[in-house]
């Protein structure tokens, strides 16, 4: 991978994925002017128990069937680990390829937006990712934190 042009990273346990996360990826892509979206199937969701979710080559093989009719769209398991691999730590392995926070972009839903504050290291996230927030159904209203902002 190259620095060269904007790309989304869509992460996220896809158990199953579905058509709302093509068309919300789409909508981003188009809105923000992505030349990629790489979906990140997570092998162990930081909130999740294994033992809940379906085994991560199956997930992987579902979102390479969904996404291989969509040029725009990349597989990439970057965040295929044995451990639990948190959002930060893929953000800073992409500023280590070349990506600067003007060619990152996080696809996150509007309801992720809100729990942001409690993930680990969210101020690197920040500082080096544009956050791109696709609104969800029953979490319209964009969060206030304790700062105020």
């Amino acid at each position: 991978m190259s620095g060269d042009g904007r790309i989304g990273l869509f992460g996220g346990t896809f158990d199953p994925i579905h058509t709302g996360h093509l068309i919300l990826a789409q909508v981003a892509a188009d809105f923000v002017g992505l030349e990629r979206v790489l979906f990140m199937p997570t092998a162990i969701p930081p909130h999740k128990r294994p033992g809940e979710i379906t085994p991560f080559e199956d997930r992987v093989s579902m979102v390479a069937l969904a996404i291989e009719d969509n040029t725009l769209f990349e597989l990439s398991r970057i965040e295929g680990s044995d451990g639990v691999t948190f959002t930060f730590e893929t953000v800073l392995r992409f500023g280590e390829m070349g990506y600067g926070r003007d060619r990152l972009h996080l696809l996150v839903g509007s309801d992720s937006l809100g729990d942001m504050r409690l993930w680990k290291n969210p101020g690197v996230i920040f500082e080096n990712a544009t956050i791109v927030t696709m609104m969800r159904p029953g979490f319209e209203e964009f969060p206030s934190f304790p700062d105020g902002s």
